[in-house]
């Protein structure tokens, strides 16, 4: 099974950059939209998002979604996405932790051979987590 990614999507739903995250978890239940929260440690890779991650990172202005390739349907199983509402900066850790809120509903199953800038946000998905 392929690893858990965190993509960056802007409002409208447009691809942006792949987070790299450091850990992350998520909550889902049948009456409540659930939450994601994601924890980034500032390392040379992070130094690396284009325009710099802080800049990049608007509350209500970005999605974030957790998916990964399932090989059986040859799409994107997506755990959960949806708009960062908050964030917390712990200076001496250099960690970011990100608080994204309500699931959206995804659809990242275009096939794998295509290019990520073509996945989208809105339509179809899976519910996990």
């Amino acid at each position: 099974m392929d690893p858990l990614v965190i993509d960056v999507f802007d409002a409208l739903g447009s691809p942006m950059f792949r987070l790299p995250y450091t850990s992350c978890n998520w909550s889902d239940t049948i009456n409540d939209p659930g939450s994601l929260n994601v924890d980034v440690t500032y390392t040379t890779t992070t130094m690396k998002v284009p325009k710099g991650l802080y800049n990049q990172l608007k509350l209500w202005g970005v999605i974030l979604a957790a998916h990964r390739y399932d090989p059986a349907t040859d799409s994107e199983d997506v755990k959960h996405a949806g708009p960062l509402v908050d964030y917390r900066w712990d200076a001496k850790g250099r960690r970011l932790s990100l608080l994204c809120g309500g699931r959206l509903v995804a659809d990242l199953g275009t096939p794998r051979a295509q290019p990520r800038a073509r996945y989208r946000l809105g339509g179809r998905g899976r519910a996990g987590g």
